[in-house]
């Protein structure tokens, strides 16, 4: 069983943590442009927001006193003087954001200079295999959600905890990284969830299951594929900030696809054992606790040049279940 996907390696933890030292000691005044906004994996919103901090050009409590501009030069949370560098890196508040973040390797906010070297770091680092977003994804969508709910209090008063601003922040990474996929062959007719896989008998076979833990909002996520060209393999991965069992369910699901897609799979048969998330999938069903998830996993059926969902009783799914609880086993 292949446990490992989501455990980051020594070494290439080792590498960053090295890598942040040495940015965040020597920062240095001229920008690399290209490699610090334009050709981060991101918006074009997001990248302009990054180009506009870089160059200290965000309406903060520094620049309000820059100015003569009469609005308080004192950040809304903890009262220090309001920087772009304290606002995405040193302020209480970001930092536990960054300290909770999924990333290949942890950020020590003490060593960021400022905005340059702070860019500098972040946009080299990848989140953790369990979220798959690359270098600098996650990270530029942090620094836009710290910018959006610092207006938010400001402005408007309403506050957001560390783990809701970097749940929002993940979801629109994965949402804006799932919308760059194109179909594996768009000159062929778009491929219906509904329609039958083709009748041949070398159709892939995947079995998702997930297993829960309300405790500590975490689940284990577990899938098989059984490939007739090959033997059956099974898979496993971890997730955070999980709200219920469908929900786990549901993330299970899409990592499976992503999984298959990775692998070249073109056709695939995929079965659950979770009642309601197929009949979602078959009506093309929203609802609200999973929409982003479903919205994920209806993109991402555009890979397949043929696709279903079938639902299976508990027991004919008990191997998929099994590395399921294996994997929330090694985070409990």
């Amino acid at each position: 069983m292949a446990t490992g996907d989501y455990s980051a390696k020594s070494g290439y933890k080792a590498q960053f943590e090295l890598l942040l030292f040495e940015e965040a000691e020597n920062p240095t005044i001229s920008i690399d442009w290209s490699a610090n906004v334009w050709d981060i994996k991101t918006s074009e919103k997001i990248k302009v927001f990054l180009w506009n901090a870089l160059q200290d050009a965000l309406p903060v409590g520094e620049q309000f006193a820059v100015r003569n501009i009469p609005l308080s030069i004192r950040c809304s949370r903890c009262n220090e003087e309001e920087t772009v560098s304290h606002l995405l890196f040193t302020c209480p508040y970001s930092r536990k954001v960054w300290k909770l973040a999924p990333l290949a390797t942890s950020i020590d906010v003490d060593r960021v200079k400022n905005t340059s070297a702070g860019m500098k770091i972040i946009r080299r680092i990848p989140s953790l295999p369990l979220v798959g977003l690359g270098p600098g994804t996650l990270t530029a969508s942090i620094c836009w959600n710290l910018w959006i709910v610092r207006n938010q209090l400001t402005f408007q008063k309403r506050d957001f905890s560390p783990e809701e601003t970097l749940s929002k922040a993940i979801r629109e990474a994965r949402e804006w990284s799932l919308a760059q996929i194109s179909p594996i062959n768009p000159k062929l007719r778009p491929p219906s969830i509904n329609q039958d896989p083709p009748p041949s008998t070398d159709v892939p076979c995947m079995y998702t299951d997930a297993a829960w833990n309300a405790s500590i909002g975490c689940a284990g996520l577990g899938w098989i594929i059984d490939d007739t060209t090959s033997s059956s393999s099974s898979y496993s991965a971890t997730a955070i900030f999980v709200k219920s069992p469908l929900f786990a369910e549901t993330l299970a699901m899409r990592r499976a696809m992503t999984s298959a897609i990775d692998k070249g799979i073109t056709s695939l048969l995929i079965l659950s054992d979770s009642q309601i998330l197929i009949k979602l999938l078959n009506t093309r069903g929203r609802k609200l606790e999973i929409a982003g998830l479903l919205n994920d996993i209806y993109l991402l059926s555009n890979a397949f040049n043929a696709i279903q969902f079938k639902f299976i009783p508990t027991e004919y799914n008990d191997r998929a279940d099994s590395v399921a609880k294996q994997a929330l086993y090694i985070m409990s």
